[in-house]
């Protein structure tokens, strides 16, 4: 009996470790930039899920086994920014995004399916200075999230 619960807790806790990280990644420079210096970047909406795997051909962390960043702070700057694209009803795509940020703007990354449902089409959307998101999860042990904005 005691095996048991101790092999429950452990996957109860090992599960925690699949969980997206919520609060942005800081890449390049702008892990000691003020925030005022950057741009955040959202990348998840109900229903789907967005994870940043590489910017500008460089691979992002999964975070302490977080997973990859489901959003960034960014240095003012153009990007490419790699995204993992998966849809509620199990559709995926691997989606290359170009992306230019400006300092202190808040981005929420919007996507079209199209072609047959096959096609993803990734494009940011600039909510202007003064807006903050945070991540509300719904869901804490698949990680899911809903982005609220004000």
């Amino acid at each position: 009996m005691l095996k048991r619960l101790v092999l429950l807790a452990l996957a109860g806790l090992s599960g925690c470790a699949w969980n997206p990280v919520v609060t942005p990644y800081a890449y390049g420079g702008a892990a000691g930039a003020p925030a005022a210096a950057t741009a955040t970047v959202w990348g998840i909406a109900d229903g789907t899920e967005m994870y940043f795997r590489e910017i500008d051909g460089k691979g992002l962390p999964s975070r302490g086994g977080g997973g990859y960043p489901i959003s960034l702070s960014l240095l003012p700057g153009r990007y490419t920014i790699e995204v993992l694209f998966q849809n509620w009803d199990h559709r995926y795509a691997e989606v290359e995004l170009r992306a230019s940020v400006e300092a202190g703007h808040t981005y929420v990354v919007e996507h079209e399916i199209m072609a047959g449902n096959q096609v993803v089409a990734l494009q940011l959307k600039d909510l202007g200075t003064g807006v903050t998101c945070q991540y509300d999860r719904y869901n804490q042990v698949r990680g899911n999230a809903k982005l609220v904005c004000q």
